[in-house]
């Protein structure tokens, strides 16, 4: 058998290659402009506050010091987009700008309702003259008690009861923790603490039930204060348990002053 014919061929003819067709490169481009279209005309649509509005606003929680009106107000400016133009977190940012909420919870609710849930801050603290600390240990400052709000004297009133922190801003954490922290120590050997008071020396005062006041200075405050605790059930009978003055401040002593209410300027109320 020749060379030649086991040779294999390798120059046979070839499939010719097909072209493709301009317009079949265009078609998916076509495709995703209509669909942009129709998302573009859904979106408008959709967007409609004459044909989807919202038909009623739903408060829950319990609202007792915010400020109704104008929690409305914030509501009415979003609702005016429509149901589905609704920008939900926007709302929410809003509502919890609000200086007695504390967190707040906003939904849409088919077919046209919103839902706002409000959780109102809990006042645990009287903070300076004009603010509040809620029981999370937030400083915030009520309308209410701002002094050119109508009846302020009677809302200052009604949270008189709370105990009072008094200092710099920007101390009210440290106040805040050192005040719980006193209180521990102090538990039930001394009457309950009232007030804590701290100057711009950062120097210390404290003020317990009965008008009893103690000094502690701007050092060493936590070992005073439990000198003041050792002292007190000892050095104070339980008939004479008010109306007294102790100055902590000594290196080695102390020292004490019988009082009388009236004339015991604390700047507490």
């Amino acid at each position: 058998m020749s060379a030649s014919a086991n040779k294999i061929g390798h120059n046979g003819g070839v499939a010719p290659t097909l072209k493709i067709s301009r317009y079949r490169l265009l078609f998916p481009l076509a495709v995703l402009a209509v669909i942009c279209l129709i998302g573009t005309g859904a979106f408008f649509y959709l967007n409609d506050a004459v044909r989807f509005p919202v038909a009623r606003v739903e408060v829950g929680g319990k609202v007792v010091f915010t400020d109704k009106t104008q929690l409305m107000q914030i509501v009415r400016k979003h609702t005016q987009r429509g149901f589905f133009g609704l920008d939900i977190e926007q709302i929410r940012t809003e509502v919890v700008s609000l200086p007695w909420v504390r967190e707040s919870y906003v939904r849409r609710v088919l077919p046209d309702r919103l839902h706002i849930d409000v959780v109102e801050r809990k006042p645990a603290l009287q903070w300076n003259d004009n603010g509040l600390v809620d029981e999370g240990g937030t400083v915030f400052y009520p309308p209410q008690l701002q002094n050119d709000a109508a009846e302020s004297a009677l809302w200052r009133g009604r949270f008189a009861g709370l105990p009072h922190l008094s200092g710099a801003d920007e101390r009210s954490d440290r106040l805040l923790e050192t005040f719980r922290h006193y209180q521990s120590m102090l538990g039930e050997a001394t009457p309950a603490l009232l007030g804590l008071f701290e100057d711009g020396r950062q120097s210390q005062t404290l003020y317990l039930d009965g008008n009893v006041v103690v000094r502690l200075g701007n050092r060493y405050q936590e070992d005073r204060v439990a000198r003041f605790r050792e002292l007190f059930s000892g050095y104070v009978k339980d008939g004479n348990r008010s109306d007294i003055r102790f100055d902590m401040r000594y290196t080695n002593g102390f020292a004490v002053a019988a009082l009388r209410s009236e004339n015991l300027d604390t700047g507490y109320n």
